[in-house]
């Protein structure tokens, strides 16, 4: 089986819905969450430098959460500069990025319109176009959650045990997750 088709290209369709509808929200405000907890944490790790070492963050600011997310986008806000917009581009990045993996993942263990309809049915998904720009872990989580679970179905458990202990360090509760799969 080829990796790539020319039919592939269609995975663009459910990209350009997503597209289509987030780039014209790229500029709102951080909103709840957003702007207490999960921005100030990774403003607070930028200025002090990406890090995962316990306490690279104050708990009153990341509230005890793992620190995966928190490094990764202040990596992001070091390279980038600190702009809503460029901060929303990041989620949006993690989220286009779920629909591909979503695609070639099930692609290769279902078939090419398996993978399509999942994207297409994700990309339409108000909870998914709700949290796609969001600056929240959930989108990583979804992520390392179906490599996850496309890496324990291949049976590659090195590569799965990676994922999902970022899944882990990114929100702890998907711990649960884990255990489902040892099960």
């Amino acid at each position: 089986m080829k990796t790539f088709e020319k039919r592939d290209l269609f995975i663009l369709i459910p990209i350009g819905i997503l597209l289509f509808i987030q780039i014209p929200n790229l500029s709102l405000p951080y909103f709840w969450d957003e702007a207490w907890s999960y921005f100030t944490s990774i403003k607070k790790m930028a200025e002090a430098g990406p890090s995962m070492l316990p306490g690279a963050v104050p708990l009153d600011y990341c509230k005890g959460h793992p620190q995966f997310y928190f490094f990764t986008t202040s990596l992001w806000m070091k390279i980038f500069p600190e702009s809503i917009l460029m901060m929303r581009i990041f989620a949006l990045s993690i989220s286009v990025s779920l629909l591909l993996i979503t695609f070639y993942g099930l692609k290769k263990i279902v078939s090419w319109n398996a993978g399509m309809i999942a994207a297409l049915l994700i990309s339409v998904q108000s909870l998914f176009l709700a949290q796609s720009i969001f600056l929240l872990p959930e989108m990583m989580v979804s992520l390392f959650f179906v490599l996850s679970f496309f890496y324990y179905n291949k049976e590659e458990y090195w590569k799965y045990a990676i994922m999902s202990t970022l899944m882990v360090l990114t929100k702890e509760t998907t711990i649960i997750f884990c255990i489902v799969f040892g099960i």
